[in-house]
């Protein structure tokens, strides 16, 4: 019987749903979705367009209900009348009954299937709301296909419409910033291996128009395999660009505030009744004080004392309780003890709860150069009144107003008014400028104003006794903002430097007619300013008329012969430092047609009536022709010369007829005896030594001994008698070296036994190396040799210690002035240097 009822009840139930259930799918919205929503745009577009995550749980719901309707169906598979037949008798009483209970429970399952699709619906529109209001696009992405479906606002987002971007991952990717990419990527992937619950990225996406936007993206896994692999995923994006542009300026603004606070040169502070309630790490700093250090303390601990505390109370709080800013420049006391200079600023921020900012920069270094600055200028007025002038700045307005910001007292010497009369106007001085100079003083200032250009000129004043001095200005402009040029200069008095010129120029009339009666050329060369004069004789004298030569020094350099320049300018410099009493000096100048004249120059530093040197220094001289002079002398010298050759040539040839037999008588001495080889050969060189010198004097038209051929018969000499080598270097370029005749003697014994020295002591078959050079710096000949040896130990040649007979007779002949000689120890080499200068030798220059 039980069976018959569930029967019954299964049919009677197959066939009401079968009613309700054709009823219901014309409007319920959820009866028709399958188990998985197909994955096309049409579809989502109808029945997802409001998708969420929560939506789709519903739907998967509902999915469960539809396994219930697929049993009933099945029981319709079997024919309607077998049943009928055999249950009809059995079950009418049973069946009213069982109609009416169906019935109810049909009823309230139908009221609640309607209640839930109006809730369905409510919650739909409201997510289509919430997500329309939000702005949020939806993106959902099937990871089996990397296929992705956008919506409108998420197309809209990026200045794209729908369908313009393929629905696919990889599009997504090339929107995404590169440097945004791998930290998004990488937090979707922890996602998908379920380490998020959840994945969540900001990154920037690059809009269509070009320029890049901030999104939010959120999704979750909504669909996996039987494998736990995720299958499906869905999400919104949000734009949130103006929110990062909103974060940007916070940060911004948080980082100006910052640097403000905390940066090297102002420090802050926050104070509540005289207490600091928050500093700055700048204002801590300043003072020395570690982090927050000062919080809690006492103000007036920062001061010198409480008198300078209560000070600053009395000043400061009166005004900032007139809600002014209160400035002060005053001392605070460092952790350490040192005083600093600050300037301080304060004021309340909260006056209700007693709540002040300072702020406080370390002017310490400011005040120290300000009272450098003062005691400086303190020194340049004081150095100011004792110079006689006055140094001044003067400031020329555009409208033609001037003054002077500054004058040193001595303008009260210089035009007669005090530093008061000329600060604020200078039109005082105007009236005192003489009339005839008035007109050319104002040109050049208004000169130097446009040309910006040093300002130089003399010009007279004149005052109402009748005095009338020169003055002498010089300065330089300053261009300023408003227009105005300012000068930076000074004034002095020239009067009677221009009295002292004014004499001079009637002694140089003067001067000028006694030469030209005599002849001669004037020169006049201010060596201050470098200006020179020369007269119309001294430019005709070399062949030149008087505009064919200029008045500078480059005129006389030009034509000096070079080879004794130098000298002249070295005679001139001893005579202008006061090392000699006159100037005087004979050199030759190159005539315009080719040709030297011999030229007698004579001059004097020019000095006032009194004999004092006037000011600027002048040497004034004179030249004289004495070509035809000195040719005479020439004659003269050049015939004596010739008897002397005569009479020098007999005199040296007997005396090296003699040299050559007392050699020989030696010769014999040593071949009897020995053990005095080594010093008879000494004697022997010493005497060809003097052998060379007579023989090189008693050659025709030779008035000296030439260096190079001295030293290469010396050598030559000894390299036969020792049978050793001596490498010759004898290089002077465009010269030729002479010995001096009285010199000559001892010059050539000193070079023997130098030489032979370093072949005695360099050894068989080591090589003696000499080699002559002019050093031109300070016009020296150098001999310089270097043989193989070692000094002995303690040698002094200097102090005569540790040295041979050889050397103490070398030290014996050197001749007191012009000769240096010096040994010096270089590895194994010993380096002997002979240094000569005049009078011992001269160098004659070859063209």
């Amino acid at each position: 019987m039980s069976h018959l009822v569930v029967i019954l009840i299964l049919l009677f139930t197959k066939q009401v749903l079968s009613d309700g259930y054709q009823a219901d799918s014309e409007t319920w919205l959820f009866d028709n979705v399958p188990a998985r929503p197909p994955f096309s745009a049409d579809y989502l577009d109808e029945t997802a367009s409001g998708f969420s995550i929560e939506l789709w749980q519903s739907v998967e719901a509902d999915r469960q209900t539809e396994h219930t309707l697929f049993f009933a169906k099945w029981l319709g598979d079997y024919p309607e009348e077998i049943l009928y037949r055999a249950l009809l008798p059995c079950i009418v009483p049973s069946l009213l009954m069982l109609m009416m209970l169906s019935g109810y429970l049909l009823y309230r399952w139908r009221a609640e299937r309607v209640y839930s699709k109006k809730q369905i619906l409510i919650y739909q529109q409201r997510t289509l709301l919430a997500l329309e209001g939000g702005e949020l696009g939806l993106w959902d992405w099937d990871l089996r296909s990397d296929a992705v479906y956008f919506n409108e606002r998420w197309s809209e987002m990026l200045g794209y419409r729908v369908g313009e971007i393929e629905p696919h991952l990889s599009n997504w990717q090339t929107l995404v910033h590169p440097e945004d990419w791998q930290a998004s990527r990488s937090t979707l992937q922890d996602h998908l291996q379920a380490m998020l619950s959840y994945f969540e990225a900001e990154h920037r996406m690059l809009h269509r128009d070009g320029h890049w936007i901030w999104v939010l993206v959120h999704g979750k896994v909504m669909e996996t395999s039987r494998h736990g692999q995720p299958l499906r995923m869905a999400g919104t994006l949000l734009d949130i660009t103006e929110r990062k542009n909103n974060q940007y300026r916070l940060e911004t603004l948080l980082t100006e505030q910052n640097a403000m606070l905390d940066n090297e040169m102002m420090g802050m502070a926050k104070v509540r009744n005289s207490r600091f309630v928050w500093t700055s790490s700048t204002f801590e700093k300043i003072l020395g004080y570690d982090r927050h250090e000062l919080i809690g303390e006492s103000t007036s601990k920062l001061f010198i004392n409480m008198e300078a505390y209560q000070h600053f109370s009395e000043n400061c709080f009166p005004t900032i309780n007139s809600n002014k800013p209160f400035r002060v420049q005053i001392q605070h006391v460092c952790k350490d003890g040192r005083i600093k200079w600050v300037d301080l600023s304060c004021n309340f921020i909260d006056k209700a709860n007693h709540l002040l900012m300072g702020v406080m920069v370390d002017v310490t270094k400011q005040k120290l150069a300000e009272d450098e600055k003062r005691e400086a200028l303190d020194r340049i007025n004081k150095i100011a009144c004792q110079l006689p002038g006055v140094i001044y700045q003067y400031c020329l307005n555009p409208d033609g107003s001037s003054y002077f910001p500054y004058a040193s007292a001595g303008v009260e010497d210089i035009y007669r008014v005090s530093q008061e009369q000329v600060r604020q106007d200078a039109s005082k001085i105007a009236t005192i400028i003489h009339p005839d100079d008035y007109d050319d003083l104002r040109t050049s200032i208004w000169s130097s104003a446009r040309s910006l250009k040093q300002w130089q000129h003399e010009y007279r004043v004149k005052f109402d006794d009748g005095t009338i001095r020169w003055l002498f200005g010089n300065a330089l402009p300053q261009s300023q903002e408003d227009g105005a040029v300012l000068w930076h200069g000074f004034i002095s008095d020239v009067t009677e430097r221009r009295l002292a010129e004014r004499e001079l120029k009637i002694s140089q009339e003067r001067l000028d007619l006694a030469l030209q009666g005599a002849n001669d050329g004037l020169w006049d060369w201010n060596f201050t300013t470098n200006e020179v004069y020369y007269s119309p004789r001294w430019k005709t004298m070399l062949g030149y008329a008087e505009h064919e030569l200029e008045n500078t020094f480059e005129t006389w350099s030009k034509r000096v012969h070079p080879d004794e320049q130098a000298l002249i300018l070295r005679k001139m410099k001893d005579y202008i430092n006061g090392k000699t009493a006159n100037f005087e000096v004979e050199f030759r100048m190159l005539h315009k047609d080719g040709h030297w004249l011999d030229i007698l120059s004579r001059a004097k530093l020019a000095a006032d009536s009194e004999g004092k040197l006037i000011t600027p220094r002048r040497l004034i001289g004179t030249h004289v022709d004495i070509s035809e002079r000195k040719s005479k002398e020439q004659q003269r010298l050049n015939r004596e010369l010739a008897q002397r050759d005569v009479l020098v040539r007999e005199v040296h040839h007997r005396i090296k007829n003699n040299i050559q037999g007392i050699t020989g008588i030696l010769r014999q001495f040593a071949e009897a005896h020995p053990e005095t080889v080594v010093p008879i050969n000494q004697a022997i060189g010493q005497m060809k030594s003097l052998g060379v010198v007579y023989g090189l004097q008693g050659r025709d038209s030779k008035s000296s001994v030439q260096l190079s051929e001295l030293l290469t018969s010396i050598a030559k000499d000894i390299e036969t008698l020792w049978n050793v080598r001596i490498e010759l270097d004898l290089l002077m370029a465009n010269g030729i070296c002479s010995v001096s005749e009285k010199e000559a003697v001892p010059l050539a014994l000193v070079l023997n036994e130098l030489l032979s020295n370093a072949v005695k002591h360099a050894g068989h078959p080591e090589q003696v190396n000499v080699i002559l050079r002019f050093d031109a710096s300070n016009e020296t000949i150098l001999i310089l040799i270097r043989n193989k040896g070692l000094l002995p130990p303690g040698f002094d040649f200097e102090n005569r210690r540790e040295i041979n007979t050889g050397l103490n007779l070398v030290a014996s002949l050197l001749p007191r002035t012009g000769v240096r000689l010096c040994f010096k120890q270089q590895d194994t080499d010993v380096v002997t240097l002979l240094e000569c200068q005049a009078p011992v030798v001269s160098l004659a220059h070859t063209l």
